[in-house]
């Protein structure tokens, strides 16, 4: 009975070491938290972009705003004359339009392209310089910070979050 005993005080010595060996591995885990959101939008390429964007976006409403009235005018005035959808007019009508729903969707796949692509430029400008500081400040582990519910993080006291360092060092 007695080596019973001090078999089993010396497997909970044992437990109790390894549980502090783990707790200290786990100490030694530093995590930190960002906001990617905040800090592209924070750069100055982005804004710039930005504006860009905004810029082709308004110069192809107009153009559509303009073709849409010509198509317009020319769908009421073969109404206004009753002329049959088979002749000259209609035939013309059916033509412009399919080419304005063509351009209309050539125009937004093209301003979605130009968009994704300088939005991956700037996301793989902000990842590289998220990492870069992780790696300098030994970081273990970056949490993304979401607005929303759902994201990875479900609190978050603030003290970690290299938010503002990541801004500056793109600054």
């Amino acid at each position: 009975m007695m080596n019973y005993k001090a078999l089993v005080a010396a497997a909970l010595v044992g437990l109790c070491l390894m549980s502090a060996t783990v707790q200290a591995e786990v100490d030694a885990i530093k995590i930190a938290t960002v906001d990617v959101n905040e800090i592209v939008n924070s750069l100055d390429e982005a804004k710039t972009q930005k504006a860009a964007f905004e810029s082709e976006r308004a110069k192809a409403k107009k153009t559509l705003d303009e073709r849409q009235t010509e198509l317009k005018k020319l769908q009421d005035a073969i109404q206004t004359q009753k002329l049959s959808p088979t002749s000259k007019e209609g035939i013309e009508f059916r033509a412009k339009m399919k080419d304005y729903e063509r351009f209309v969707r050539d125009t937004e796949e093209e301003l979605k392209r130009d968009y994704l692509k300088a939005n991956q430029k700037l996301g793989k400008m902000v990842f590289e310089a998220i990492e870069a500081y992780a790696k300098k400040n030994n970081i273990d582990l970056v949490l993304e910070k979401t607005k929303t519910r759902g994201g990875p993080l479900v609190f978050e006291s603030g003290k970690a979050d290299i938010t503002s360092d990541i801004m500056a060092t793109l600054k």
